[in-house]
């Protein structure tokens, strides 16, 4: 019987897969709604592979049966190496031995596997057969799912982590780094669920090695469940087959809010993305602090902090009103894996609401990413204030969740949206006007930053 696997493995992570895939793209369109309304409820990622459906094939883990088998192998070997039943095994400079069952992963076996490079350029974790087996049921609309966990000790800077599926003498990689860099020092199992249509150029009626999952550099972790799927089940929450964002590695801390509106954010080192500030149903007003709309101070010089001032104007009539940082340009969104775990979003906030409209007033933050999935945060009523008081939140809040709240692969590696703010009341008055309770609140932003708290332990 099949349990997780604990890997430690160098940080290029390869799952190769004898299949031909075909990769997509998604676009940035919300429409911020004016009518109190919240982008609709995203329905999640949909339920978990059937291993009993005929078409699906369970690769590693219960149910795997015996046509393909778990080995080892890295630049040096001739051949892959058997990992025995007992999961104890030792080849090179790579091992595997048992290692605590948990219980979410695959029960009832669990192997802690270390894919130490030693004197090979790589090492690798797989799955293969004797024979090539037709596996054209799990079509290019299907998913290949990845159980992961215990991720520990990853380098800061570059890595790459790559899976495959192949025929023999074709495999297409698929660079999985992100999807392992956002889950490191996470606490439970958590799912990468990669499109078969990346491998489209593998014939999948003749699949020899369906899985492996190659490391260039150390790396701590527990693999479970391997299974291919003959359906995505998780549209929007797969992820994509080439790398689309550009990652926020540099420094513990980054600023979003800036003076110059469309500049990089400062606080970090060649920032790979370009800010702009807009108001959300709320207009700019170029006449200073206190004036209807928004506006936004000098930055200190020392510490590089701006403030963005805001009232809302007596004529508004919408449901929402408030301000939003966004990607200039669409097509080069951000990519905050190192915030998932451990990051918060912090920025320093008052708000002042008119009398009569506390009970229906809710302030929210969110963030959205390119696939239109917003995620939003109600702040408590202890996080607002007329007087400026520190906000925190954490940045897995806003991170897409599976049925049973673990963080998705797929969250926050390209966001387009990263600081949405604003004040709902869909109240309407006796001129069925909408948000007329929000007329002359105001609200004041400053020091708007992503913190790494705690920074990635580096060994």
């Amino acid at each position: 019987m099949d349990k997780p696997l604990t890997l430690l493995a160098k940080s290029i992570l390869l799952a190769t897969l004898s299949v031909t895939m075909l990769s997509g793209c998604v676009e940035d369109n919300y429409d911020y709604p004016e009518d109190g309304t919240n982008p609709p409820v995203d329905p999640g990622p949909g339920p978990d592979p059937d291993p009993d459906d005929p078409n699906t094939v369970v690769l590693y883990g219960d149910k795997a049966g015996s046509v393909f088998t778990l080995k080892l192998a890295d630049s040096v070997l001739s051949e892959p190496s058997l990992v025995p039943g007992s999961g104890i095994h030792t080849v090179g400079a790579i091992s595997t031995q048992p290692a605590a069952v948990d219980g979410e992963l695959g029960d009832p076996l669990a192997v802690a596997v270390d894919l130490s490079i030693g004197s090979a350029s790589d090492a690798s974790i797989l799955t293969d057969s004797t024979e090539s087996q037709d596996l054209s049921n799990t079509n290019s609309n299907g998913t290949l799912h990845i159980e992961v966990s215990d991720i520990n000790n990853l380098p800061v800077s570059t890595a790459s982590n790559l899976v495959t599926v192949s025929t023999g003498a074709t495999a297409t990689p698929v660079d999985i780094t992100d999807a392992i860099y956002a889950f490191t020092a996470a606490e439970s199992t958590q799912k990468i669920r990669v499109p078969l249509s990346c491998f489209a150029d593998v014939d999948f009626t003749q699949v020899d090695e369906p899985f492996r999952l190659t490391t260039s550099t150390d790396l701590n972790f527990t693999l479970g469940k391997v299974i291919m799927s003959p359906d995505s089940l998780s549209p929007g929450y797969d992820l994509p087959c080439t790398a689309i964002a550009n990652t926020v590695l540099d420094d513990a801390e980054s600023l979003l809010l800036l003076t110059d509106e469309t500049s990089k954010p400062g606080g970090i080192a060649a920032a790979p993305w370009t800010a702009t500030l807009t108001g959300l149903q709320l207009p700019k007003d170029g006449s200073g602090a206190g004036a209807s709309g928004w506006s936004i101070t000098d930055a200190d010089p020392v510490t590089k902090v701006a403030t963005l001032t805001a009232t809302i104007p007596d004529t508004h009539s919408k449901a929402v009103a408030g301000v939003g940082i966004t990607d200039s340009k669409a097509d080069t969104p951000i990519n905050l894996r190192n915030y998932i775990e451990n990051g918060i979003l912090s920025f320093d906030l008052s708000v002042t609401l008119p009398a009569g409209s506390e009970a229906t007033t809710s302030v929210t933050v969110s963030m959205q990413d390119n696939d239109d999935f917003e995620a939003i945060y109600t702040l408590t009523a202890d996080q607002i204030s007329a007087t400026p008081k520190t906000v925190t939140i954490p940045v897995k809040e806003f991170v897409k969740k599976d049925e049973n709240g673990n963080a998705l692969a797929s969250s926050l590696l390209a966001i387009t949206k990263p600081f949405m703010f604003k004040l709902n009341n869909g109240e309407k008055n006796d001129q069925d006007e909408l948000g007329y309770l929000l007329r002359g609140a105001q609200f004041t932003i400053a020091d708007l930053k992503l913190v790494m708290n705690p920074a990635p332990v580096v060994q």
